[in-house]
């Protein structure tokens, strides 16, 4: 799946405080995706599930699709729809990482 640098890295760093892991919303069921979302969460890797593509989706599609991820990749918070073009998202991971960083959640 990783390089085993990568892997080492991810398992060992003392840095590391949250892995935000991309999901491609327009297709939440792949295989490698619930692969690496598996061994993440074996290994203990505090995450968070980033959902791309969001301005691709009607409103219809976007609620069955946060069904299927929520269901797939269950965390301690809820996924984070992003839309790198629209920058829809970006204030919410940016509020989510800044509570990381500075303590208030783990």
């Amino acid at each position: 799946m990783w390089s085993s640098f990568i892997a080492d890295y991810i398992l060992h760093s003392e840095r590391l405080m949250l892995l935000c892991l991309l999901i491609d919303g327009r297709h939440p069921e792949m295989a490698l995706d619930k692969v690496a979302f598996d061994w993440l969460v074996e290994a203990g890797v505090p995450l968070q599930i980033v959902v791309t593509k969001a301005d691709k989706f009607t409103a219809k599609e976007k609620s069955a699709n946060l069904a299927i991820i929520k269901e797939l990749y269950p965390t301690a918070t809820s996924p984070i729809l992003y839309s790198s073009l629209k920058h829809t998202g970006r204030e919410l991971l940016q509020q989510r990482i800044n509570k990381i960083l500075v303590g208030d959640e783990a």
